[in-house]
């Protein structure tokens, strides 16, 4: 998965890291993926959590929503079945 800064253009300048003021960052991943998609999911929000955690900052989703457990329950059916429809795929 990937991070990048919400303000333009994206990315973040090393030797400015002290000092960076960012009202957001976003967390993705692009599938197909050497890992399986759930299995990425499930390294990609725990560093998530962290860093907010770290932050004091909230989770949001895709819609910028607070990302509660219901729409983590979401996630997680939404790539266990894009899972699927890979391996059947790749059969």
């Amino acid at each position: 998965f990937s991070m990048v800064n919400r303000v333009m253009p994206g990315s973040f300048e090393l030797s400015e890291m002290l000092e960076l003021r960012t009202p957001g960052v976003s967390f993705f991943m692009t599938l197909p993926n050497p890992l399986p998609a759930l299995e990425a999911w499930d390294k990609l929000l725990p560093a998530a959590q962290r860093l907010a955690g770290l932050l004091n900052a909230d989770i949001c989703d895709d819609e910028m929503n607070l990302l509660g457990r219901q729409r983590i329950a979401s996630i997680r059916d939404e790539l266990r079945a894009y899972d699927r429809k890979s391996e059947v795929r790749v059969r």
